[in-house]
């Protein structure tokens, strides 16, 4: 007859298979990582006081003065309104465009404010090879202002395949060209900071834009990419992406698409200033109004059923011009 054994205690059974020295590794692995956690928790509720705070008190923005800024997409809309408010910041604006007549427009406006502040170029940033003239032509940049974007509205299946290429040339790949053509000086000059117009759809969704929607989301994970790599390895560049709602186009500014919202539409001037005071406070993401980056992150938390629920109450709906027109969008 086979007499009962107790079985061992887990911590004998477990040193009877590992080495003492692998369970000393282990314990010291398990310590570290708690004690991380709860360093983790600290610094978290004190960056989210931090923010409170900041509501009440706003926080000692830096200077712009004699920077060099270069901004793409400075013809017109939302890239003009930047440059007028970085005349006021006493900075020195390279503004680029493919639209000539436009883009010495806008340079002539900021030069009667502050004379021989601004200067305007006609470079198609899409094309490689004239960033590289571009940056050959240009005194070192100290701040780069992606801001040129297109957009287009129709359902996936109408939009045309030109459109959805042209879209990504612009909004997406010209941002790669123009990041790794100006960081490099970035980097040797040990400062600098990268900034992008994105837009609030980069954190929602709605019918009708999916390629201009799919654009946003890529320039936003290419901006945090960013600043996960630099943060480490160059703290001294900084990077800002705005996300602004949708801004009432200028009375010259060609419309592409109708908006019908529950939320009313921001202006180029509002969003300008939110960019350029995110630049000046280094905020990593700045959204017009702010508080759309917390109702639109809450969405993001609800089942799907309900977030969709609280998108038809808030609604906004886009129709296309061109459609409507009885043009290919």
């Amino acid at each position: 007859m086979t007499s009962f054994r107790e079985p061992e205690p887990m911590l004998a059974r477990l040193m009877s298979m590992t080495s003492p020295k692998r369970v000393e590794r282990e314990i010291i692995d398990w310590t570290r990582f708690l004690s991380e956690v709860v360093y983790g928790v600290v610094l978290t509720v004190f960056y989210i006081l931090k923010e409170i705070l900041e509501l009440v008190i706003p926080p000692k923005q830096k200077s712009l003065q004699g920077e060099h800024v270069l901004v793409t997409g400075a013809a017109r809309g939302l890239g003009r309104e930047i440059c007028l408010r970085l005349v006021k910041e006493g900075c020195r604006i390279s503004a680029v465009d493919v639209l000539q007549d436009k883009v010495v427009e806008t340079v002539a406006m900021c030069n009667a404010l502050r004379p021989n502040c601004a200067a305007a170029y006609v470079y198609d940033i899409t094309d490689k090879k004239q960033i590289e003239a571009m940056v050959s032509d240009l005194d070192p940049v100290d701040i780069l202002i992606n801001n040129a974007g297109i957009v287009s509205s129709a359902s996936i299946l109408e939009v045309s395949e030109q459109s959805i290429q042209r879209m990504f040339d612009v909004n997406v790949m010209s941002h790669f060209w123009t990041i790794r053509a100006f960081l490099p000086g970035m980097i040797e000059r040990g400062k600098g900071h990268i900034c992008a117009t994105a837009s609030a759809a980069a954190f929602t969704q709605a019918e009708n834009i999916a390629p201009y929607t799919a654009t946003k989301y890529a320039v936003t994970g290419l901006m945090l990419c960013l600043r996960e790599e630099f943060r480490r390895a160059h703290p001294e560049i900084k990077i800002t992406t705005l996300h602004p709602f949708f801004i009432t186009p200028a009375a010259s500014s060609p419309e592409h698409w109708t908006v019908n919202s529950r939320l009313p539409d921001v202006t180029a001037v509002q969003s300008a200033n939110f960019m350029i005071d995110g630049i000046k406070k280094e905020k990593v993401t700045v959204t017009v109004p702010t508080h759309l980056y917390y109702l639109l992150q809450l969405l993001r938390w609800l089942p799907t059923p309900a977030g969709e629920t609280w998108r038809d109450i808030f609604y906004a709906k886009i129709d296309s011009i061109e459609k409507k027109n009885g043009k290919t969008p």
